[in-house]
């Protein structure tokens, strides 16, 4: 027999424990969330959408790096954007350890966050590549199709230095962002056609994603 006196007795402190549960794991959520000040980065994205997040170094010279950003599932890895980091001939002192962590792999955008730096993009062209069977695997076997491209430069600061650190492209899987999804997230209108400058970025991208 159910007793109902004393099932409605625990209500007030079932109630208290979810309370108390919930207040908890916001406190953990907001914790989790950057502050009000700066845009999510794309790994913290990544892992917003996709539950997860990685990086995988697939190239890295004094002036180049290429990543795989990526979220597993079922053991494997999908990556979910292609990205290439091209560098200056001479990267500022001000930020030579940032720089040599983030050679030593460590994410770029999380390296600058996590040592007090704000990280700023320029947008400059945001548009469509075609997928190569490369880029195909790396995605998860996705079958042949446009990609959105977006580069953009990615400068730093942290109240008095101001640096351009690198120029950055990122190619991204088609369930993740679109063009016009980057063009929504970033608030992007109006940039202009690409330049010359643009075309030998994309062109490095299509050597590093055949």
């Amino acid at each position: 027999m159910i007793r109902l006196k004393s099932i409605d007795a625990r209500v007030p402190m079932c109630r208290a424990m979810l309370a108390t549960l919930l207040a908890a794991s916001l406190i953990i959520v907001a914790q989790s969330q950057p502050s009000a000040d700066r845009e999510l980065l794309n790994s913290e994205r990544i892992e917003s959408v996709f539950g997860n997040y990685g990086l995988e170094l697939l190239r890295s010279t004094p002036a180049l790096r290429v990543s795989n950003l990526f979220s597993t599932h079922d053991g494997g890895r999908i990556c979910r954007t292609f990205a290439m980091a091209v560098y200056p001939a001479d990267v500022d002192a001000a930020i030579a350890a940032e720089h040599a962590a983030i050679l030593d792999g460590g994410s770029i955008g999380s390296t600058f966050v996590d040592n007090g730096w704000r990280v700023v993009k320029t947008h400059r062209y945001v548009g469509q590549i075609d997928s190569t069977p490369n880029l195909d695997a790396l995605m998860g076997g996705i079958v042949p199709t446009r990609l959105a491209v977006h580069v953009y430069t990615l400068g730093v600061t942290n109240g008095e230095h101001e640096i351009d650190y690198a120029t950055m492209a990122e190619v991204h899987h088609p369930d993740y962002l679109s063009a016009d999804a980057v063009r929504e997230v970033y608030g992007i209108a109006g940039l202009p056609d690409s330049d010359r400058s643009i075309e030998r970025i994309l062109t490095i991208v299509a050597e590093q994603t055949r």
